[in-house]
């Protein structure tokens, strides 16, 4: 009888241990080498993935205007029938899913690959963010001088401002300039733009003889 009486305790015990609210435990995908936040314990996304009709590129960095609406710096694609290209702003007004998007420059007067310093880097828009009705922009590029996968080097430089070459060359040209593509290093920061008017014009752009102030060791500025 006594046995039986402790066995029961035991599993009404267990029982109640198993039942009983504990603290959520924060699993980690990877090494984060700063303090855990004290104030947000975790994000919740509420409502399904969606994509708003018209927009097609990836890559999105964004910031909150002063004017409340959201702008977002986005590479490779097209949005809304305007150019495939390397680098687009938009602006997205109000709250989703009653929201709507625009495209506020696809930086059409600037073409920054046409305008690299002479050396094997492709380059792209980075970091978005929004100070007052300043809006800036961090251009960056990648190392394509990867020497196991060796390319003819005036290919490479015609290669390197075009928006999308690959139609144009042959397989094994292909293969070996897409594990280039794939497989480049960061090879630093060319400069950060700046609009005075929220996108709609820039000043600061690199040229050809703009220096990186920023090396590979660190990485763009995503804001």
């Amino acid at each position: 009888m006594n046995l039986s009486k402790s066995l029961t305790a035991l599993i009404l015990i267990s029982l109640l241990a198993a039942c009983s609210p504990k603290e959520p435990t924060l699993t980690l995908h990877r090494e984060i080498n700063y303090p855990e936040s004290k104030v947000i314990k975790r994000l919740v996304w509420e409502s399904e993935p969606s994509k708003y009709p018209g927009s097609g590129t990836d890559m999105h960095w964004w910031t909150w205007g002063i004017d409340s609406c959201l702008y977002v710096i986005d590479d490779d694609g097209a949005n809304f029938g305007g150019p495939g290209w390397y680098a687009h702003l938009l602006k997205s007004e109000g709250v989703p899913p009653n929201h709507t998007l625009e495209t506020v420059t696809d930086f059409q007067f600037y073409d920054f690959r046409a305008n690299l310093p002479d050396k094997l880097i492709r380059r792209y828009v980075c970091g978005v963010v929004a100070v007052d009705t300043n809006v800036y922009v961090s251009i960056y590029d990648y190392d394509w001088n990867i020497p196991s996968k060796p390319v003819n080097r005036d290919t490479l430089v015609k290669l390197l401002k075009q928006f999308h070459p690959w139609e144009q060359m042959s397989p094994p040209v292909r293969n070996q300039v897409g594990f280039i593509d794939g497989f480049s290093k960061n090879y630093g920061v060319a400069g950060i733009i700046q609009s005075k008017d929220l996108g709609k014009t820039w000043t600061n752009l690199p040229g050809k003889d703009t220096p990186n102030f920023l090396g590979p060791g660190l990485v763009p500025q995503h804001f």
